[in-house]
């Protein structure tokens, strides 16, 4: 391997150099970038790594190996680097061959790649880039120098890594590749390295704590509350979530509790409150309902408005998407074909809605045409509603805290396009956005065929309703087999 000068090295950190660390090598030895422009420093620990030794003597100009103590492999590995940037490659990585490639084009001539974060954070870095350690992915060598190296084998070492590059950077670049994989850690794990980053923003300016801090909270603190921690045993779960509420307790401030998401925001506000029954119950649930309230939106997350007392504010929903929860809580009732003439055929779909208080003309459903092979899914929240190609008839009630949905499509409107198929989709306006989701099958039985020869329904896997007009059914199709006829 030469001296000449390399744009990227790929620093896999593989302790005991087994042959899941030769599968990762294999897929950064089959990168579009090659040697001369790309090196590879595998960091083994000492006495291991036989396999990743005799990949490397195949792959000389590509692959070099240190060794050090487990401790210090990412340092050791970092000491050795040449390129102008470093990327970090977990072992269990398998890079498509093209991803190195994409990612230093990406980074253009950045200090630090951010994989997955929003765009507004690409130009001069600032504090609000903080908020997003785990989507850093590329670094230029220089800023790594002086920065503290964790080893990479504990949740939060990649952020920790991350935090003191970004504070040394001037500029950062943004991709819309996914990010590193997060590490499978327990909860506890998790609030250790809540604290070790917080720790380590003693010295940033407060915006840039706050900021760091609100990243650590939706990502370390979000990860030890999340539905994985039921699967803990209690008394871990209990110690993490205890750990949860000092961390609460030592850096939550009422602004950035206000900026949580409100499920992440109810689960803290919990567990600082040290309700640990209330927030298991708030973890396990999935699903919970809405309610539209005098221009407000909250989220029925267990604990409003019980005997509890706790605050409205702590289940406030204004201002941010909830496709997720919008989508998990809607249910079909039916679907039917109706009409005694060909002019009066419907398709007749009714569903709930898991919110309270809906008004009248905040839901549409209409009918979108699908392009080949496309298959329906939820949109992301938008500000406008969307433009229906076949606009339904609805009607809208109310059953308990649930808001009823009945749409009707004039199969006439349908059937004066060409064939193709059509996805039926509600458009419901809520807190601020508006959310564009598929309607999805009822789970008893539905009759497939429609009065006219051509028309059916049909699903998927996930069950979201497509709606299928063969040419025997369109006008145009009939006209040609009127003309086939009279030729007759």
């Amino acid at each position: 391997m030469t001296g000449a000068p390399l744009d990227l090295t790929a620093v896999a950190v593989v302790p005991d150099g087994g042959s899941g660390a030769v599968d990762c090598l294999a897929a950064l030895a089959a990168q579009t970038l090659g040697p001369g422009r790309l090196e590879v420093v595998a960091a083994t620990a000492d006495g291991d790594g036989e396999d990743v030794d005799r990949f490397a003597e195949k792959h000389p100009d590509l692959v070099r190996v240190v060794r050090g103590p487990a401790g210090g492999l990412r340092a050791a590995a970092l000491a050795a680097a040449r390129g102008r940037y470093v990327v970090f490659v977990d072992p269990g990585e398998r890079p498509a061959p093209d991803r190195l490639e994409r990612l230093l084009h990406a980074a253009g001539d950045a200090d630090v790649l951010l994989c997955g974060a929003p765009a507004g954070l690409a130009g001069a870095a600032g504090p609000a880039a903080f908020t997003a350690l785990e989507a850093a992915r590329l670094f230029r060598r220089e800023l790594l120098a002086d920065v503290r190296c964790p080893d990479g084998g504990e949740a939060g070492d990649a952020e920790l890594l991350a935090l003191g590059a970004l504070a040394e950077a001037a500029t950062v670049a943004v991709c819309d590749d996914d990010p590193a994989p997060r590490p499978d850690a327990a909860p506890q794990e998790w609030t250790a390295a809540a604290e070790r980053l917080a720790a380590a923003a003693t010295g940033l300016a407060p915006e840039a704590r706050d900021a760091l801090l609100l990243g650590v909270l939706t990502r370390e603190v979000a990860a030890a509350l999340d539905a994985r921690a039921l699967e803990s045993d209690a008394f871990a779960r209990t110690a993490a979530w205890r750990a949860v509420a000092d961390f609460a307790d030592a850096h939550l401030t009422e602004e950035l509790r206000r900026r949580l998401p409100v499920a992440l925001r109810v689960r803290v506000s919990l567990a600082q409150r040290r309700d640990l029954d209330l927030l298991e119950a708030a973890v396990a649930e999935t699903a919970p309902g809405l309610l539209a309230e005098d221009g407000r939106l909250y989220a029925r997350l267990p604990g409003f408005r019980d005997a509890s007392g706790l605050p409205d504010a702590w289940y406030a929903a204004d201002g941010e998407p909830l496709t997720d929860m919008l989508a998990r809580g809607a249910a079909p009732r039916y679907l039917v074909w109706t009409g005694v003439r060909r002019a009066d055929y419907r398709i007749e779909y009714s569903c709930f809605l898991p919110v309270e208080g809906l008004g009248p003309d905040a839901v549409s459903v209409g009918a979108v045409v699908l392009a080949d092979g496309e298959s329906p899914a939820p949109r992301a929240a938008r500000a406008e509603a969307p433009a229906w190609e076949v606009a339904a008839e609805v009607e809208t009630g109310a059953d308990g805290g649930l808001a009823v949905v009945t749409a009707r499509v004039a199969l006439g409107d349908l059937l004066e396009r060409p064939p193709g198929r059509w996805a039926l989709r509600a458009s419901v306006r809520l807190g601020g956005f508006v959310y564009d989701l598929p309607l999805t099958a009822p789970a008893g039985y539905v009759r497939r065929e429609g009065m006219l020869r051509g028309v059916s329904v049909e699903w998927g896997p996930k069950r979201s309703i497509v709606v299928r007009v063969r040419q025997r059914a369109t006008r145009r199709g009939a006209s040609r087999l009127l003309g086939f006829l009279s030729d007759r």
